[in-house]
C-alpha cells in the first residue's frame, strides 16, 4: 500500500516583485496550506514585506541571496514537509477559483495531472502576464512532488 499524503504545501521564489507579491499570496492561500518562500535577495522590500505579511497567510519566508529561480524553487520545495502534496506558484501572478479546484481534484484522485484545461495558464490566472498559450506546470508535481 502507498504512502499516505498529509497536507498542502505551496511553494515559490521572488525577486523584487513588492507591486505583486501580496495580490499573489492572497490568491492562492487556503488555511489547509503551508506556504514556503524564497527571496533571492530582494532590494525593493519585497523580503521585508513577507515578513510582515507572514503570520496572516501562514507564511515560511527564507532568504538566498544570489539564488537562481531554480535554485530558490529548490529551497522551497525542500523545506515543505515531508509528506506534503505539493504546488508550485508564481509570485508575479494571481491565481482563480479555477487554479484551487485544479488542486483540490488533483489531491482528492491522487493524479499527478491536472484536469484537462485546468491546465491552461489563461483559465487559471486572475490577471498576470500572459505569454501565448502555453500550458502552465506550476502545479505539475502535484502528486508527483512527493517529499
Amino acid at each position: 500500500m502507498g504512502r499516505v499524503l498529509g497536507k498542502l504545501c505551496l511553494y515559490g521564489t521572488v525577486l523584487n516583485s513588492i507591486d505583486t507579491v501580496e495580490r499573489s499570496i492572497r490568491s492562492v492561500f487556503r488555511p489547509d496550506a503551508d506556504i514556503v518562500i524564497t527571496d533571492g535577495g530582494s532590494t525593493d522590500g519585497t523580503y521585508e514585506r513577507l515578513l510582515e505579511i507572514s503570520k496572516d497567510y501562514n507564511l515560511r519566508v527564507y532568504r538566498a541571496p544570489g539564488s537562481s529561480r531554480g535554485l530558490g524553487r529548490q529551497l522551497a520545495l525542500i523545506r515543505c514537509p515531508e509528506n506534503s502534496y505539493t504546488a508550485y506558484f508564481d509570485l508575479d501572478n494571481e491565481y482563480n477559483v479555477h487554479w484551487h479546484r485544479s488542486i483540490d481534484w488533483d489531491m482528492a484522485t491522487g493524479s499527478p495531472r491536472p484536469l484537462l484545461g485546468h491546465g491552461l495558464r489563461e483559465y487559471i490566472l486572475s490577471r498576470g502576464r500572459l505569454e501565448g498559450h502555453q500550458l502552465w506546470r506550476g502545479h505539475r508535481d502535484l502528486g508527483q512532488g512527493r517529499i
